[in-house]
């Protein structure tokens, strides 16, 4: 993730900077407090855009400078709630079913209608070089899948 998150960032220092709100003074906290923080924080955007109390698309808010930088480091967290639920939900079927009768389209469509409102949200910011970077990595886990699935299947007909 970290290797990920560096390609992130020097795309970013190539592209013309956006004015960001100013940086928050004091010491965040760290650690276990400063997870749950950046968690309730996530969970309560998800769930306003999932009730219609928020639009999808996110502008940065005083009330998120308590949790993070930026509004590039909310999506980057969001990224990884996607991409760490669909890489769960792929790894359960094929510990599940060996593999060889997985079928991939229907896992990554259960994950879009059960986290709807977070695809909402990424979706919402495709443009984005974190979300853009984030989707190519799915696609290439999504292709991933397929071709082990049909590895399995071979293997079992052999």
């Amino acid at each position: 993730m970290t290797l990920a998150l560096d390609n992130v960032r020097s795309a970013l220092s190539r592209t013309p900077k956006v004015p960001q709100p100013p940086r928050r003074v004091e010491p965040r906290p760290r650690g276990w407090d400063a997870y749950h923080r950046r968690a309730e924080l996530l969970d309560r955007l998800i769930d306003e855009v999932a009730t219609g109390v928020r639009a999808p698309h996110l502008r940065w808010e005083e009330s998120f400078a308590v949790a993070f930088d930026d509004l590039d480091s909310v999506l980057c967290q969001l990224r990884w709630r996607w991409h760490t639920t669909l890489a769960a939900r792929l790894d359960a079927a094929f510990d599940n079913d060996g593999g060889d009768d997985v079928d991939v389209e229907s896992i990554v469509d259960a994950v879009r209608r059960d986290r709807a409102a977070l695809r909402a949200i990424l979706d919402a910011h495709r443009d984005s070089p974190i979300v853009r970077g984030g989707d190519a990595d799915d696609r290439r886990l999504i292709a991933d899948a397929h071709a082990y699935a049909e590895c399995a299947s071979l293997a079992r007909r052999t």
